[in-house]
Formats: structure tokens, sequence, C-alpha cells
């Protein structure tokens, strides 16, 4: 069993606990600016420099392609493997009014994507440890899966530019800069495209979750919502400035199904 934590408001951790559901928010609406195109900056300058070698050059251009079109439309929800870290409180959770809940990733139906290099189908949803690096890094991980690439390819490079496409991408929606490694990240990632439904409502496919908006300050963001068993959640922590009742908590998880849910709260000693 391994839990994991969302950090959030107490509007939110009502909304999720009632519901059932985390919210999936695009990529480019998260608080890191660099989302995503941290990594896709490096891979623009390695695939567009003199150092790259391929084994194809329709191939290779297919890839300076892959840089040009990724636009395509990635879904996030953000967890900590950490229940009570300081700065989560405050980045997240009304400077530490709120809460973090904790799931038990083992009761979803959802992989854990370990190995980055995929080349088997594409995972639409998964769960993915974020890894914190430097650019450098970054730049000697597309190296050598390159390498790995054309030594796996060599005949048939065309055909399986997707599984170099599909790397590149979950390698970007996974990787954060080092600034941010207190966080401890693992996400639940959710890769579509945008589409309307019979309806006109637009959805995202493959799975057809609909889009649903939200504010956020006086900003619309777009969002998912996605079904969490009851059984998954485990326990909430009180943040460290959180003025609920305890025994008011306990009856709100109570009328929703959630009497099971451990109560906790936060060690961090911030007023």
């Amino acid at each position: 069993m391994a839990i994991v934590y969302q950090y959030c408001n107490t509007s939110a951790f009502m909304s999720i606990m009632s519901k059932k559901t985390f919210w999936l928010t695009p990529t480019n609406h998260m608080n890191d600016y660099k989302e995503v195109k941290y990594v896709w900056d490096v891979y623009n300058d390695v695939i567009n420099g003199d150092g790259v070698k391929f084994v194809d050059d329709y191939a290779l251009d297919m890839l300076k392609r892959i840089c040009r079109a990724q636009h395509e439309v990635s879904l996030i929800s953000c967890f900590s493997y950490y229940p009570d870290i300081l700065s989560q409180w405050r980045a997240y959770s009304s400077n530490g009014e709120g809460f973090s809940i904790g799931i038990d990733t083992s009761r979803l139906d959802i992989k854990i994507i370990e190995e980055r290099y995929t080349t088997e189908g594409v995972h639409s949803l998964f769960l993915a440890p974020v890894k914190y690096v430097s650019e450098d890094e970054i730049k000697d991980n597309i190296f050598e899966n390159i390498r790995i690439f054309n030594e796996r390819y060599k005949e048939s490079a065309v055909k399986h530019i997707s599984a170099f496409s599909n790397f590149m991408r979950e390698l970007a929606e996974s990787t954060k800069g080092k600034a941010f490694s207190e966080e401890q990240e693992i996400r639940i990632i959710y890769q579509g495209t945008i589409s309307n439904s019979d309806d006109g409502i637009p959805e995202v496919l493959p799975k057809g979750f609909p889009v649903k908006y939200r504010m956020s300050g006086q900003k619309i963001i777009p969002y998912c919502e996605l079904e969490i068993p009851i059984d998954a959640f485990r326990e909430v922590y009180m943040g460290p400035r959180n003025t609920s009742e305890i025994s008011d908590i306990k009856m709100f998880l109570q009328t929703h199904g959630l009497s099971h849910v451990e109560i906790k709260q936060s060690n961090a000693s911030y007023r």
C-alpha cells in the first residue's frame, strides 16, 4: 500500500470528498510556468543541434516535427509522497489553513510508470513519479534514448517513431527542475485530445471525460474529474493553521460515506 497526498484548500477538500473525484488540470494552467516546456525547450536544442545522429533522415525530420506539434492536451493531478510538508501547506493549502488528502494508490485502476521509454502502445491514464533534474541531465537522457532508439529500430525507425514521441511526452510531463524537489511529487497524468461530443460539448478523448470549468482568482480554468473509489481514501491531514473542529470534519466525512478515513493533524509549528 502506497499512500500519496494532495494538498488543497478547504473548498477543494469539501468538493473532492463529497464527489469522490480529483481534478485533472491542463499543464498550461499549472503553477510552474515552465511546466512541460522545461523539457521541450531542451529537446528543441538537442534535435536541431549538430550533435544528434539518427539512423534515418526522414525519421529525424519527423522527430523535429514532434517538437513543433507538442500541443496535444495533457491533464494532471498532483500528489506528494509526504503528508506534512510546510512548503506544500503554504503553496497549495491556503497558507496552511486547508488539508492534505491521502489516497491508497493500490486501490486505483491506474498503472504506475517508472520506466519512461514505453514502446508498447500509449498509456492514456497513468501514475508517474516526478524526477527533478537539471537541463544537462535532460539533454543526456534524450541523447541516451536516441541511441537506444537507433539500436532497437535501425531497420524500421519511421514505423516506430511514435514510440519515441511517447517517451518524450511522458518525460516532459513528469520532469521538473531541481528547485521543486522538496515537493516529492507523483502525478496522475491523462493524455488525450480535445473533441466535441455528439451534443457539441467539449470532451477529452480517449476516455470521453467532459470538460468542466472552475475559477482560480479571476481566471477560468478548464478541468476534468477523475472518479476515485471510496476505499482509496485513507486519511486526511489538517493543515497547521486549520481551525476546523475535528468533530465537524468527522461528521462531514460520515455524511459522505467516508467514516473510515482517519483524521490527523499537522506537526508543523506554523501559525
